[in-house]
């Protein structure tokens, strides 16, 4: 979206952002509550999915006050300069900030995922056993 042109028709771009948005939003909470949840023993679960989800929504909230903040301080200061423009490239920049948002965040992920292995099994030891024999 950061790069679409209002003259370009809606099927170009928007309908695929307004497409795919929600369809990884809701892969992501899945895959990772999950995930979240499997970690704690079964009488606990309840408890790890609520704070998953409680801490999911706290920065959904988080987020989108830092774009609208970014989006309404790139308008006011276009529109102290006298731009004509100043509300499509407020959106632009919010949308710029929100790529920017999701590589870190997927290098963030990348880097704090990478040692993490199946879920149960135990860890070998130098004989060669299993740490659960």
């Amino acid at each position: 979206m950061a790069l679409i042109d209002p003259a370009w028709p809606y099927w170009y771009a928007a309908f695929w952002a307004v497409l795919l948005s929600p369809i990884s939003a809701d892969v992501l909470f899945t895959v990772a509550a999950t995930l979240i949840t499997s970690t704690f023993p079964p009488d606990r679960q309840a408890m790890g999915g609520a704070v998953f989800s409680t801490c999911s929504q706290l920065g959904v909230s988080v987020g989108l006050a830092v774009f609208a903040v970014v989006s309404s301080s790139v308008a006011h200061h276009l529109e102290e300069q006298g731009e004509s423009n100043a509300l499509m490239s407020s959106y632009r920049a919010a949308f710029w900030t929100m790529f920017a948002c999701s590589v870190l965040s997927l290098i963030l992920g990348a880097v704090s995922l990478r040692h993490i292995g199946a879920l149960g099994v135990g860890k070998t030891r130098s004989s060669g056993r299993t740490a659960e024999n």
